[in-house]
């Protein structure tokens, strides 16, 4: 309920009718709906963290046996994501796609304590290797990148109309098999190019 409608759009009498639960208990056990939202997030989180984290620590002990290019750092982010998107089952789908909201709300929102609270160092950690890799770089610029990155990332896994409006039906967000690569191609190449174009005026 809470990846398909978002915080605001889910009500705990909607959520209490989903689970065939009554009211009282859903209070009982959860109390008001900030705490329950927290919760979910918190259900699944040390696996996925987990698992993004270590996708970027792999790549990292890779480092001294070959250099790590922009692209590396993006596939080491993204695919730990989709593979669990695309392979986790219907759990794993409403989680991610929760977390994507969470990701589009004010990051002040009390509710989303525990998004911040866990996803922000593991990001963090990315941004940083991130500037590592274009020294000389505006920051902004690179910061911005990852922006878009995320932002996308973000609007594919909510299976938004947007993939089957340009393809003219071709394809749907749901199909997430072809997506990795692509991506990884196209931000590295953009990356590389804001990167470097602010590296050389300023």
């Amino acid at each position: 309920m809470f990846s398909r409608r978002g915080f605001y759009g889910a009500s705990l009498r909607d959520i209490a009718k989903e689970a065939s639960v009554q009211m009282s208990l859903l209070n009982y056990h959860f109390g008001p709906k900030e705490e329950l939202f927290r919760q979910v997030v918190r259900r699944r989180a040390d696996e996925h963290a987990s698992a993004i984290a270590g996708s970027l620590q792999a790549l990292l002990e890779e480092q001294e046996r070959h250099p790590v290019a922009v692209e590396d750092v993006i596939r080491a982010l993204l695919t730990p994501i989709i593979h669990r998107y695309i392979n986790g089952g219907e759990g794993w789908r409403n989680y991610i796609q929760l977390l994507s909201r969470a990701s589009h709300q004010h990051q002040d929102a009390s509710f989303i304590a525990p998004f911040v609270e866990t996803y922000q160092p593991i990001m963090d950690r990315y941004t940083n290797e991130f500037l590592l890799l274009f020294p000389d770089a505006d920051k902004p610029d690179v910061f911005w990148s990852i922006v878009f990155l995320e932002a996308a990332l973000a609007n594919i896994l909510l299976q938004s109309t947007l993939a089957e409006r340009v393809s003219q039906g071709a394809f749907t967000a749901a199909d997430l098999s072809p997506v990795l690569e692509r991506m990884v191609r196209f931000f590295g190449a953009g990356f590389r190019e804001l990167a470097q174009s602010g590296s050389s005026t300023a």
